[in-house]
């Protein structure tokens, strides 16, 4: 044992952040490990650790706490718990993943390994809360949030409804019978935290928004648009709210609107002006060649249409590609007067001509015209 846990702290302190050990034991043990403090064994081990210890137990059929197992005063010592359970004759009866970071092995759901998200539900509040991460402090528990992007709202970097989120988690876990007060917000790119507390007023307008959200669900008209909000130029919904149109015409606000930027099809127009140049395909992909030299290469789903100018071939199975894409092409004289253009027969079109009997795309020309 003591080999054992020299060997862990050893590999322990290469580990950054908290260090989290799940200590399965079937209790037969040297009696002078269970004489050993607590504080002893706490102190063998890196700062940051968190042990769980699952005591095997023939008796037990079911995970449960038990503060008195052997070694369950280690796990107390690292704010950990211990559980006991039966014989790990089955290896579903015990996901110690439950147990990397514990608040409750029948009301957490997991979402993925390594608690990168947690969902609890709450029926008196009736919403459902997910969350980055729950940690355990001074015999409490509190929600973390992860935030990637800059912060920029005036709650400490937060904007209210980010708080109120962090804030309803904490309710939520107060809900399914955990003791909790405050959370934080981890924002990764400045690498800090700031702590939030849980006061009256918030939990007053977390009441105040959950009524409001219920009564615009059941209410046919949508609600006015924010005004002049910094968010709305980065939302995907900007473009059909348009809430600075909106809020203009309605004598909401007298800034202009703001520019929308289009997002930028994929899928670029192929001009070829080189004399001579011929277009063909390689596999999956559109290619321009003039005599062994290759000019150009690409897909086809970066190609909108093509446009061809003075003296430039395409081959025929270019042309069936293309058509199959729906991919027109067009003809324009050296001097770039339009000539023509060429495009495949589209779903609806083939449907039309299937109709009529005329010639379909794909169909053999022996088959539109057996008399021919």
């Amino acid at each position: 044992f003591d080999t054992a846990l020299a060997d862990a702290a050893t590999w322990l302190e290469r580990i950054q952040g908290t260090r989290r050990i799940v200590l399965v034991t079937d209790e037969r043990m040297a009696d002078r490990l269970e004489a050993t403090p607590p504080a002893t064994l706490r102190r063998l081990l890196p700062p940051g650790t968190l042990v769980q210890v699952v005591a095997v137990d023939e008796q037990a059929t079911e995970p449960l706490r038990d503060e008195s197992a052997k070694l369950a005063p280690l796990a107390a010592a690292t704010d950990g718990m211990a559980v006991r359970l039966g014989p790990l004759d089955d290896p579903k009866q015990l996901d110690t993943t439950l147990l990397v970071r514990p608040i409750s092995l029948d009301m957490v759901k997991v979402k993925a390994p390594g608690w990168t998200e947690l969902e609890l539900s709450s029926d008196r509040l009736g919403v459902i809360a997910k969350i980055d991460l729950v940690e355990h402090v001074d015999g409490r528990v509190q929600p973390v949030e992860v935030k990637r992007t800059n912060p920029g709202g005036p709650f400490d970097g937060l904007w209210e409804p980010e708080l109120l989120q962090l804030m309803l988690a904490v309710l939520v876990l107060r809900d399914n019978g955990f003791r909790s007060d405050s959370g934080e917000v981890s924002f990764a790119i400045e690498r800090r935290r700031e702590h939030f507390v849980l006061t009256p007023a918030l939990v007053q307008r977390i009441t105040d928004v959950l009524s409001e959200l219920r009564s615009v669900a059941h209410d046919p008209v949508p609600p006015p648009p924010l005004v002049d909000s910094p968010k709305c130029p980065t939302c995907i919904m900007a473009g059909a709210c348009l809430p600075d149109e909106h809020n203009l015409l309605r004598d909401r606000s007298i800034r202009p609107p703001r520019r929308l930027t289009p997002s930028a099809e994929a899928a670029k127009p192929l001009y070829v002006t080189e004399p001579g140049a011929q277009i063909g395909i390689d596999g999956q992909r559109l290619v321009v060649r003039k005599r062994d030299e290759e000019l150009a290469s690409l897909r086809f789903l970066d190609v909108s249409h093509v446009a061809v100018f003075g003296n430039v071939q395409l081959t025929a199975s270019a042309m069936r590609e293309l058509f199959s894409r729906e991919i027109p092409v067009c003809w324009f004289s050296g001097g770039g007067w339009f000539s023509g253009i060429a495009e495949g027969a589209t779903g609806q079109e083939r449907r039309a001509a299937s109709a009529s009997g005329t010639p379909r795309a794909g169909e053999r020309a022996r088959d539109c015209w057996p008399n021919g």
